[in-house]
C-alpha cells in the first residue's frame, strides 16, 4: 500500500519513499486476455478479489528487498520459487511505470509481478483449487478458489 499523498510521475529513485509497506498476495490473471501491448491491463481487468496478508510489513522493516524468497503452491505442488533479485522489474521501476499513466493514491496497492514458473507450462486454476503464496520475512497467504470465473491462470 502507498503512503498518504497522491502522486503522479514518481521516479524509480524516489518511489520507495511513497511505499507504506509490503504484503504477500494471491493474485490471478486471465492469461488469454493478455497482449504484449496491454499486459498489465486486460489480464488483470476483471471482477475477482486479491488476497493480501498475513499482515503488512512497514517500509523500512525489511533490510534487503532484493533478497526475499517468493514461492507459490497450487494444491500443495510448488509451482514457483525464486528470489526477488530475479524479478524482471524492481519495485521502483513498477511504481514509476504505473504512475506515468495514472495517479497513485494513499491506500493504493501495486503488485510487483511474480517469480518465474518452475516448469515452462501454464497452470490453470479451477474451482476447488488451493493457492498459497509465501514471501520470506512477510509470511504466507492461502485461498481456496470458491467461485468459478471461467478459468484463471
Amino acid at each position: 500500500p502507498l503512503s498518504p499523498s497522491a502522486r503522479r510521475r514518481v521516479s524509480q529513485e524516489e518511489a520507495l519513499d511513497y511505499v507504506a509497506g509490503y504484503a504477500a498476495a494471491v493474485d490471478f490473471a486471465h492469461r488469454d486476455w493478455d497482449t504484449n501491448e496491454t499486459k498489465w491491463l486486460h489480464g488483470k481487468a476483471y471482477d475477482a478479489p486479491i488476497l493480501l496478508g498475513p499482515a503488512m510489513v512497514k517500509n523500512g522493516e525489511i533490510d534487503d528487498l532484493s533478497s526475499l524468497t517468493l514461492q507459490c503452491y497450487l494444491n500443495g505442488e510448488e509451482i514457483q520459487s525464486a528470489s526477488t533479485s530475479g524479478m524482471v522489474f524492481t519495485p521502483g521501476q513498477v511504481i514509476e511505470h504505473v504512475s506515468r499513466f495514472m495517479p497513485l493514491f494513499p491506500g493504493d496497492i501495486v503488485l510487483l509481478g511474480r517469480p518465474p514458473m518452475l516448469e515452462d507450462k501454464e497452470y490453470g486454476v479451477k474451482f476447488g483449487d488451493k493457492v498459497t503464496s509465501i514471501c520470506s520475512e512477510i509470511g504466507e497467504v492461502s485461498c481456496l478458489v470458491s467461485q468459478q470465473h471461467d478459468e484463471f491462470s
